[in-house]
């Protein structure tokens, strides 16, 4: 079993530090961030995050155990290219959650405000 401490290392380090677009060269820059998945690595699995997922991570991370309102994640999250709405944020945490498996606790629920992250 991993060392909770070096799966929070982990996390973070991967939020702020190691990520990796997977999308083919060929693609112009536009489809290519539209298509990305962002491998991180989690102990010794890798896990694929969409832009979305990766932002929503990386947003909590950045302040944590900050609980962050719903509408102010939804607009720091959003692009013109992929707009976040409140029933869709639902479904970003849900789809990090699944694949942040064993550390899904990592991303909490904080009742009548929002979201937050537990370093």
């Amino acid at each position: 079993m991993q060392d909770p401490y070096d799966a929070r290392a982990l996390i973070v380090d991967a939020v702020f530090g190691r990520r990796r677009p997977d999308a083919p060269d060929a693609e112009n820059d536009r489809e290519r961030r539209q298509r990305q998945s962002f491998l991180q690595r989690l102990g010794r699995e890798p896990i694929h995050l969409n832009g979305v997922e990766y932002r929503i991570l990386a947003f909590l991370a950045s302040r944590p155990y900050h609980a962050f309102p719903r509408r102010r994640i939804v607009e720091a999250v959003s692009t013109r290219d992929e707009p976040v709405t409140d029933t869709t944020l639902d479904q970003h945490i849900a789809s990090l959650r699944d694949k942040l498996g064993f550390f899904r606790d990592y991303v909490q629920s904080v009742p009548y405000i929002g979201y937050r992250f537990k370093a």
